[in-house]
């Protein structure tokens, strides 16, 4: 949205609204701005999410997956959880095939894989990177 939008959303003129926000990239609040890509047209039907347990739970271990993890393109989310798994993958792929050849040539390629559970989104109901902050502006001042 332009500035003259952003200011009178908030109150204020082009040019404050233009310094709060050059503010909020000088502190870290604004890491960087993004575009949201429709996956299917750029070759990205199928959304799996991946349960992935690992049978060695070092610290050498966990950061070997997750080296592992930011080579690959193809996985854009990683989590950390808790449970009876170690990680929650968020992998992206043209269909079912091709999926299936990313696991078999990669994902099972892990240090220490112990077992892996694969969930495919059959539609995403909610997509979104904006953050629950409205309630909270009172910080951003």
């Amino acid at each position: 949205m332009s500035l003259v939008e952003l200011g009178r959303r908030v109150g204020l003129t082009a040019a404050p609204a233009q310094r709060r926000v050059r503010a909020l990239e000088r502190d870290g609040w604004i890491r960087r701005y993004v575009a949201l890509v429709e996956p299917r047209f750029a070759g990205c039907a199928l959304e799996v999410f991946l349960e992935v347990k690992l049978a060695d739970e070092s610290r050498s271990s966990l950061a070997q997956f997750e080296e592992k993890v930011n080579q690959l393109p193809e996985i854009t989310e990683c989590h950390r959880i808790g449970g009876r798994f170690n990680y929650l993958l968020k992998v992206m792929a043209h269909d079912v095939e091709t999926f299936n050849t990313f696991y078999l040539e990669h994902i099972l390629s892990f240090p220490s894989l112990a077992r892996t559970t694969a969930h495919v989104s059959m539609s995403r109901v909610k997509y979104t990177t904006a953050l629950p902050i409205a309630r909270h502006t009172r910080e951003l001042h």
